[in-house]
């Protein structure tokens, strides 16, 4: 993912000549450069709207051992496989294990949007959009499209490469799941595609549906079910 705005594709990043890590693969560097740029992001958007924005922090799960579950990855909030968004406690798990080989496998941008999508959780919670009563497809569609707007916004620091968004796509293409009678169905890869380039064409105000406009800061509880809901994993 992610190499210029600064920099020549491929070269050596520099600023005002200081050099900054390059963050064209999975590296903790590059990991914490997202990181950053989406915390300027957000809390630009939440002092639009008169609001303190409570920043998630990415914690990777991958030392959290439980033995008597067959040594799986957790949270506060349960396993962790990919990543999550736990409500608990308002930030993000990821397995970097797991992710780290996504990112040899499908891209860098593929992990990369695992944690992307997890973080649109983390704006829902906040604007008080994790629901009980919305259907879980609603809120992980809604999550694509955020998504696609932290992307756009990764793109306009010109931190993507050229093929950043087909590495999205073809996640899309594994994150996705046909099986529309499941509780837990996100979404179809076709549909999530379209949600995520929703968010990365048209903006925030284009994921937010009528009903699902920002609740007031002091309506962000959530039911016992919606802490299952917002931890789904990519």
């Amino acid at each position: 993912m992610l190499g210029r705005k600064w920099i020549a594709l491929g070269g050596l990043i520099w600023v005002l000549g200081s050099a900054l890590p390059a963050i064209a693969e999975w590296t903790p560097a590059a990991k914490n450069t997202v990181e950053t740029k989406l915390v300027l992001l957000w809390r630009s958007v939440f002092r639009r709207l008169d609001r303190e924005f409570k920043v998630p922090a990415f914690i990777d799960a991958s030392g959290n051992w439980v033995a008597q579950k067959s040594a799986r990855r957790y949270s506060p909030c349960g396993d962790v496989f990919l990543a999550h968004y736990c409500v608990r406690d308002g930030n993000i798990y990821f397995n970097e294990n797991e992710l780290s080989g996504i990112a040899l496998e499908l891209g860098d941008s593929a992990a990369f949007l695992a944690l992307i999508h997890e973080y649109g959780h983390a704006i829902q919670h906040r604007l008080g959009l994790l629901k009980a009563e919305r259907p879980l497809k609603a809120i992980e569609l809604e999550a694509d499209c955020f998504a696609g707007v932290q992307m756009a916004y990764l793109n306009d620091l010109d931190l993507l490469e050229p093929n950043d968004l087909d590495e999205v796509v073809t996640a899309y293409g594994l994150y996705g799941d046909y099986d529309i009678t499941s509780s837990s169905h996100h979404g179809t890869p076709e549909e999530r595609i379209q949600s995520f380039f929703k968010g990365f064409h048209k903006g925030m105000a284009a994921c937010l549906a009528p009903s699902a406009a920002p609740a007031n800061p002091q309506q962000q509880t959530v039911s016992r079910r919606d802490c299952r809901l917002s931890l789904s994993v990519l």
